[in-house]
Formats: structure tokens, sequence, C-alpha cells
């Protein structure tokens, strides 16, 4: 699957991820993304001791002790870095979670084309910038390889699979919020009900839509169980709850972090904007 059609079905993989927690995808796009799962759930990348969109900050320097370096690049993203010479370990977080959410790692030099296509196969896509800078994407864009002027390996960034990416992460929370103001609703209108009676009516309730998407015709009692999730959503504002917590926001968090330095100003690297991909932040070398 190449970068610009993983980019394309982004909106469709936020309705399928509502799968994993009962609120379904719909039509053609819920198909098409489904079938993507193996590809975009089962490789989550390890990078010397962290494991991408999992590990925590506090996890890492407790494995690889104190960072050489840390501050915060242009892009809002925290890093601590490990390694004065190449190789040279970058990894980057927002402040909102400190989960460790991609990394960078400049390589020593003399790694080839050859060397890099032995690893991770042939790219999904190459770009040349006006520069004639080089960068190519592996494995749906969670691979991303830079090139120097001679065509070595500058630097290779990795960033976590679908599932586990910031953006992600945020979703679970939001729909967390979404369904414990779904719940009060419902116990609102109905006083004798406790949390998880008023939770288990709501699983019943998405369930009874997922269905109704399924059956054809619908049974009627399907239906009005559907249509009793939309208006309950109607009322609380659903979309306004997911909206206000920044479900699938892949952008980190742009707030100042106390001990946190920011970047000293810096030239653009030439190959930060190269590559196209709408799903990656990018950054400049942390000095």
């Amino acid at each position: 699957m190449g970068a610009e059609n993983v980019r394309g079905l982004k909106g469709c993989m936020a309705r399928v991820t509502h799968l994993v927690t009962g609120w379904p995808a719909a039509g053609l796009c819920g198909a098409a993304a489904l079938s993507l799962l193996p590809s975009l759930v089962g490789g989550q990348n390890q990078v010397q001791g962290a494991t991408l969109g999992v590990t925590t900050l506090t996890e890492l320097r407790s494995t690889r002790g104190e960072p050489a370096d840390t501050g915060k690049n242009v892009d809002g993203w925290l890093y601590v870095t490990f390694g004065q010479v190449p190789p040279q370990y970058t990894y980057y977080f927002s402040p909102e979670d400190s989960i460790i959410e991609w990394a960078r790692v400049f390589v020593i030099d003399g790694y080839s084309a050859k060397r890099v296509h032995e690893a991770f196969g042939r790219p999904d896509t190459t770009v040349f910038g006006v520069d004639l800078s080089k960068n190519e994407s592996f494995k749906s864009g969670k691979i991303i390889v830079s090139y120097k002027p001679n065509g070595d390996v500058d630097y290779i960034e990795y960033h976590p699979d679908t599932f586990h990416s910031i953006g992600v992460r945020r979703a679970r929370i939001a729909w967390a919020k979404r369904d414990s103001v779904l719940a009060e609703a419902i116990m609102q209108e109905h006083p004798a009900l406790m949390e998880d009676q008023a939770l288990d009516s709501l699983r019943d309730y998405r369930d009874a839509r997922s269905k109704v998407r399924a059956q054809k015709p619908p049974s009627p009692r399907l239906q009005a169980r559907a249509a009793r999730l939309d208006s309950l959503c109607a009322k609380v504002d659903c979309d306004r709850i997911l909206t206000a917590s920044r479900a699938f926001d892949t952008k980190p968090q742009f707030r100042e972090q106390s001990g946190w330095p920011a970047c000293k100003a810096r030239a653009p690297r030439r190959s930060a904007s190269a590559h196209p991909s709408a799903w990656h932040a990018r950054a400049r070398r942390p000095r």
C-alpha cells in the first residue's frame, strides 16, 4: 500500500478505528480500511529501547540513561538525544503524555541505498526536492530514509503503526469521555440505573447500530436501538466531545513545558519538507 493511498484513507481509518471500541465503520470505506489492518497493526516499530507509541520517556531514560541533549523542535515535539556522534538516536514525544512517538537515527557515514533496500525492501515512494535532496519511504510511511548529496544515508525516521499513534491514543481518551457522558444522559432519564448498567445499555445500542448496517433489511427492533444511540449522541453532542479531546489529531501539544528548552534557531534542513506525507511531523536535527 503506497503512502499516498494510506493518506487517502486517513479519514477512513478514523472510522474503522471506531470498531475497536464498538463504533462501526461505514460502507465501502470501512471494508477497504479493514483490509489494511494486518499491514498497519502488525509491525509495531522498536528503536533501541523504545516501542514507538508505547514506551514512556521515563521508561526510555531508565534503560538508556541520561540523554546527551534535550529540547523542542520547531514543530512542537519535545526530544531527547542519545549519543554524541553517529549513530545518534533522537526520540520525539508530546508533553501531553510523554510517550515516545517517533525517532530519528543519524547513521554512520558510508551506508548506501543498496544497504537500505537490503534492510527494508523496495521503497513505497521516492521523492526528490528542488535541491535534488532524496527521500524514500517504506512500510506505508512508517520508515523514511533521507540521503546526503553524495548518495549516502543521512538519517532514518521511524514512526509508529496507526493504532499506536498519538491521534488514536487521543481518540481512545475521547471515546471514554463520550461514553461517560452518554451513560450519564441515560442515568438522568432512568434514575434507577447504575453507571455499569447504563454502559451496558450503551454497548447494546452500539451493537444494534453495527448490525443495522450489516442486516438487509434490518429488523425494526435493531433500527429502534440504533436510533436511540443517534438520539443520545445528538443530545450530548458527541462530535463536540471528540473535537474537544483532539481525537485523531496527530500534532504535538503546543504549550511551553518547564524544563524543556526550545531549540536554537537554525537554517532548515534540506529534506525536512521534501517528503509529501502529511501523516508525520517533520523536525530539524537537534544539536
